[in-house]
């Protein structure tokens, strides 16, 4: 397995080497340390996952062909056809995911082997660091389904090359796993009393929630909240997620979870000056981008539900004259090669994303990792479910005028345009009012409004929504022109990456059993539907 070999490897020899010269100049590198130290360790295990985590850097690239799975991102419908057209990206999200976890392996090493007054000290370090680990493991469950954990990365720990190539880990297995220890990291953190020394360092290391322990205190409990109702739904965890659902919102005084968008758990990019931890470009300064487009699906229920998100969300297109043009995004229900081609003319017709919040430089863009809309709109499908005593109707409403606040505040940092006025609050509670009464199906409204608040800034969370709830009821047209290797719909998970299989083909699931069509522990078999 190239990723527990090769790489662990290159760990035994530099410790977590990070490369980027922003970050080493605002955190320590553990590479140019003479000493490994479970803070930098921790460092370590975040950084090593920057890249499908930050937006600035290859998480918009990520999160861009996962979003085309959920249409939140539009992409032509032509040949060859997007839903197999991701190239290497999901390898490079597996290796990063095992750099991470290597890096914590260490980090659990050096831990194990010191004294108890030592442990004291650093037990922090390594108590945030599984949080971490853990969310990160959650979204490889979310596209595999079952991977290496239990056994992965432990060749530091062992020294024994020959047993490096590690079980995959069932999905039942793993969640629940994640969530006994998720319930025991939050526990922990609330117990003890650490240190000025420790809580200095992790201030001084954290570049997630700068210290905060409080913040993440709330980043694993909503990781717990967000795992509970996704098992909930269907699958053989159902009685699991419902009891971690009640358990977190039965006493929130002792699982806090973020309540408004100042509490967000979420990042920024690490630049000069003063804005030192904000994005850059996500853009990356490149606009003729193809997967920068809308996707009809998306962008359709922003216009016909006069969404005040619309205009914070999309960039309408101009004829040469300068006229603007009517909204339009990618269609996926368009059949397959009818679709327009990608030349200069046709991409001046579409809709594109929002260039003043979200392609060119602006200090607001976070790289979310839980959102206060998304926890209120847990909290409204687990009171609409009846898995836990409330108010869905207001839970909904609380959650879709915080998304609106929230891509209204993105906007606020533009660099290039003067940022749109928000709408007036009453107008906001006035939206929320009547996408709930819009629905005479409730558990819709919330999913759609969920979908559309996650949509490109969360595609990978937005596709496992629809793969849960099957809500809304989206259209996906079949690629005629694919071979038997590749997905000729929207897949229900992607295949295991070619290198795992030359790495680890002891346990790799062999390419028979390795499909696009299996459907995964909490998810639906007939979650859409499919254009002829």
């Amino acid at each position: 397995m190239k990723n527990l070999i090769a790489i662990s490897v290159g760990i035994l020899l530099a410790c977590c080497r990070c490369s980027d010269d922003d970050f080493s100049s605002i955190y320590a590198d553990p590479s140019k340390n003479s000493e490994a130290t479970c803070d930098k360790l921790m460092t370590g295990t975040f950084y090593n996952s920057i890249t499908f985590t930050n937006p600035a850097h290859d998480g918009f690239n990520w999160g861009q062909r996962i979003g085309v799975f959920a249409q939140t991102f539009g992409t032509p419908n032509a040949s060859p056809y997007s839903f197999d057209s991701y190239g290497a990206t999901p390898e490079s999200r597996w290796n990063s995911f095992y750099n991470s976890l290597i890096t914590f392996r260490a980090l659990e090493n050096l831990y194990s082997k010191m004294s108890d007054a030592d442990k004291a000290e650093n037990s922090l370090f390594l108590w945030v660091a599984q949080i971490f680990i853990y969310h990160q493991l959650s979204e490889m469950l979310a596209v595999w389904g079952s991977v290496p954990y239990t056994e992965a990365s432990t060749l530091l720990a062992t020294g024994d090359i020959q047993a490096s190539t590690p079980k995959y880990d069932s999905e039942a297995d793993l969640y629940k796993l994640m969530l006994a220890d998720l319930f025991t990291l939050s526990d922990n953190l609330q117990a003890t009393s650490f240190s000025a020394a420790a809580t200095g360092k992790l201030k001084a290391q954290d570049y997630i929630n700068e210290g905060d322990i409080l913040k993440w205190r709330k980043y694993a409990n909503a990781l717990i909240l967000r795992l509970g109702i996704r098992l909930s739904s269907q699958g053989a965890l159902v009685s699991e997620g419902k009891a971690a659902v009640t358990k977190i919102l039965g006493n929130e005084a002792s699982y806090p979870l973020p309540a408004d968008n100042a509490d967000m758990v979420a990042y920024f990019s690490h630049g000069a000056g003063a804005d030192a931890l904000q994005f850059e470009d996500l853009g990356k300064g490149d606009e003729s981008r193809i997967l920068g487009w809308a996707a009809a699906a998306h962008l359709n229920r922003m216009v016909n539900d006069s969404d005040p998100r619309l205009e914070v969300t999309y960039d309408a297109a101009y004829d040469t004259a300068g006229v603007r043009l009517a909204w339009k995004g990618f269609d996926f229900e368009v059949a397959y090669a009818e679709g327009d081609n990608m030349t200069n003319t046709v991409k001046a017709r579409y809709t594109r994303i929002d260039s003043a919040g979200f392609l060119q430089k602006n200090t607001k863009i976070p790289a979310v990792l839980f959102s206060a809309p998304e926890i209120w709109f847990l909290k409204a499908e687990a009171y609409q479910a009846g898995i836990v005593t409330g108010s869905a109707e207001e839970a909904f409403k609380k959650a879709v005028a915080l998304s609106v606040e929230f891509y209204y505040n993105i906007n606020a940092g533009s660099t290039i345009k003067d940022p749109l006025t928000p709408p007036a609050q009453s107008d906001i509670d006035a939206f929320a009012a009547s996408r709930w009464a819009g629905y005479s199906s409730k558990e819709e409204a919330i999913a759609t409004q969920k979908w559309l608040h996650l949509g490109f800034l969360q595609g990978l969370e937005a596709w496992t929504e629809l793969r849960r709830t099957g809500l809304p009821r989206l259209t996906y047209s079949i690629d005629q022109g694919a071979n038997a290797n590749v997905a000729r719909v929207v897949p229900n998970r992607l295949r295991y990456p070619d290198n795992e299989r030359l790495f680890n083909d002891a346990n790799c699931p062999k390419v028979t059993d390795d499909k696009f069509e299996t459907v995964l522990l909490w998810a639906k078999s007939d979650w859409h539907d499919t254009a002829d």
